[in-house]
């Protein structure tokens, strides 16, 4: 195989990498935004497994990550972080910042229900 072969291929693996990422955090995203959404219909047992499911999806990006990060600090990785693993990781910045919201809208609409006696 040639070396500019290699650099293709590990140039793809990167790319997979950050794609995974960007998907399992779009993922939690959108578990999380479903969440609220239950919540405000009304469905808090809904919300509850939206949220629990969210945390699944956000755990595999996170695993992903970490290997990323591993392999930087291993030096199996020494090139300077691609703006697609930056552009991944503010989605996963974004998942972690919907997971608060919902569960403190969450937490809102429960309050809310009570007082209003339903």
């Amino acid at each position: 195989m040639s070396n500019d072969q290699n650099s293709t291929e590990d140039l793809t693996d990167k790319y997979a990498v950050c794609f995974q990422i960007i998907a399992a955090a779009g993922e939690a995203k959108s578990n999380f935004i479903g969440a609220y959404r239950a919540a405000a219909a009304g469905k808090p047992d809904r919300a509850d497994e939206l949220v629990t499911a969210g945390d699944k999806a956000f755990a595999q990006c996170h695993d992903i990550h970490l290997g990323v990060l591993r392999d930087f600090a291993a030096r199996v990785n020494t090139e300077p972080p691609s703006q697609l693993l930056v552009h991944a990781e503010d989605q996963m910045a974004s998942a972690e910042t919907l997971r608060e919201m919902a569960t403190a809208l969450m937490d809102v609409y429960a309050r809310l229900r009570a007082l209003e006696g339903r």
